[in-house]
C-alpha cells in the first residue's frame, strides 16, 4: 500500500470520525442513541381508570400502554356541550408495525391527545421524530397538530417547566404520512420531559405512530462577544 493510498484513508476515516463526533446522533460504537420513549409503535394497549377530567372518549377505557391521556375542555361559562375528543387504537391505518394511535374530535373547541413522562438529561440536544396523518382536520385560529415536550427538574417539575411546542408546517387538512423532525435543547436542572402528541382546537381525525427521542449530544455553548 503506498502513502497516498494510506494518507486517503487516514483522511477518510478522519473526516467520518469528525462527522459522528460533531452530529452526535450516534454513540461511541456507531450504534444510534437509544429510542427513550415506550411503545413508540402504539403495538401495546391496555384498560386504565383514569382517563383525565373531563375524561377523554376511548374503546371501554383502552389506552396505549406508557401514554396517559390528555384532555382540556373549555370552561363552561365559555362554551357549552360536551367533551368530544377520543384516543382510539387504529389496526387498519398505520406507518409502521401493527397500530397507531388515532385522535378524533367533533369540537373547535376542545384539545385531546397522548402523554408520555420520560426521564432525559440536563445540557442535552434531543431530536424528536413522529410520524403523522390527518383527516379532514379544521382548525380554530392558530391550532391544528401540535407535538409538546415540556421538561423540568425530578424534583419540582411543575414549579420549573420549559416549553417547547411546536406546530408542524402541516397541521390541517387532509394528508398522508408526514414525517415531523425537531431537536430541542435541556437546561442545567432538568430531568424528566412529558412528550404530548395533541389534536388542538380543532375537529377531524389525527394519526401518530414511530414516535422517538433520541439524544443527540451535549449542548454547544452560545459564544459572548
Amino acid at each position: 500500500m503506498n502513502k497516498r493510498m494510506v494518507s486517503l484513508i487516514t483522511q477518510t476515516a478522519f473526516v467520518a470520525a469528525f462527522a459522528l463526533c460533531y452530529l452526535g446522533v450516534a454513540r461511541a460504537d456507531g450504534a444510534p442513541s437509544p429510542n427513550i420513549v415506550q411503545n413508540p409503535g402504539f403495538e401495546s394497549w391496555a384498560v386504565i381508570t383514569d382517563l383525565g377530567n373531563p375524561p377523554i372518549k376511548t374503546d371501554a377505557g383502552s389506552m396505549p400502554v406508557s401514554w396517559d391521556p390528555d384532555a382540556e375542555a373549555p370552561d363552561p361559562k365559555v362554551s357549552s356541550g360536551t367533551y368530544s375528543c377520543g384516543v382510539f387504537k387504529d389496526t387498519i391505518v398505520k406507518h409502521g408495525g401493527n397500530a397507531s394511535v388515532r385522535i378524533e374530535s367533533g369540537r373547535t373547541v376542545d384539545i385531546g391527545g397522548i402523554i408520555q413522562q420520560m426521564d432525559l438529561e440536563p445540557n442535552t440536544k434531543y431530536q424528536v421524530t413522529a410520524w403523522y396523518k390527518g383527516d379532514n382536520i379544521v382548525v380554530d385560529g392558530d391550532a391544528g397538530v401540535f407535538i409538546w415536550a415540556v421538561y423540568g427538574p425530578k424534583d419540582d417539575y411543575w414549579n420549573h417547566m420549559t416549553f417547547w411546542a411546536k406546530k408542524p408546517d402541516v397541521h390541517d387538512g387532509t394528508f398522508d404520512w408526514t414525517l415531523f423532525k425537531d431537536t430541542f435543547d435541556t437546561n442545567a436542572t432538568a430531568g424528566t420531559v412529558r412528550l404530548t402528541l395533541q389534536l388542538r382546537k380543532a375537529t377531524g381525525k389525527l394519526w401518530f405512530d414511530d414516535i422517538e427521542v433520541r439524544k443527540i449530544g451535549p449542548v454547544t455553548p452560545v459564544k459572548s462577544f
